[in-house]
């Protein structure tokens, strides 16, 4: 009797050359969209990626104000959290250093929040949209009835409960720690 050996052709690929392929082929799709869609489709999902959001805008803006380019300068950018921004906010002063070349932009902020952002609450440049209805009241802390006050954690409890920080438009002043605004506690009578 004869014996056959079996042929052996192929049988050689181990379990480490098949991940690598899965892995070179993973890499070249996204090389591909990457390439077609932008690099932004992939990776603009992520907000822990560093140089996104801000530091990209205030990248952009300084390019933007060395070359005199009004509409890029001008132009307002949503962020991944929502709200708005352009090169006029002042988070981007120190990035700027004076490359702005004096430029000054039509829209301002508040004008941007009537025009183009429908939700409340959202940011333009650090500054709070309001609504409609509050648009002609004066929605400041003192506007509201409120005072600033050092902290909200050591405040009595009934004035933890008229805690309207998250309801004013103005920010706190910069003398001092005062970090919330707390509405008068109701009067009983």
């Amino acid at each position: 009797m004869e014996k056959r050996e079996l042929n052996k052709k192929g049988q050689n690929l181990t379990i480490g050359a098949v991940i690598l392929i899965v892995l070179g082929v993973v890499v070249l799709v996204m090389l591909v969209i990457g390439f077609t869609k932008g690099w932004s489709f992939l990776f603009g999902k992520f907000d822990v990626l560093p140089g996104s959001d801000l530091e990209t805008i205030a990248q952009a803006c300084k390019i933007a104000g060395e070359a005199n380019l009004m509409i890029d300068f001008c132009a307002f950018k949503k962020l991944n959290d929502g709200n708005w921004v352009n090169c006029e906010d002042d988070r981007f002063d120190k990035t700027l250093d004076g490359a702005d070349s004096g430029i000054t932009c039509d829209k301002k902020w508040d004008d941007f929040c009537k025009d183009e952002v429908s939700a409340a609450g959202k940011e333009v440049n650090s500054n709070k949209c309001l609504t409609a209805a509050e648009a002609g009241k004066d929605t400041t802390c003192e506007g509201k009835g409120g005072t600033w006050k050092e902290n909200c954690q050591g405040a009595p409890l009934q004035e933890i409960e008229s805690d309207i920080t998250v309801d004013v438009s103005d920010t706190p002043p910069n003398n001092g720690d005062k970090k919330c605004c707390v509405a008068a506690p109701p009067t009983t009578g």
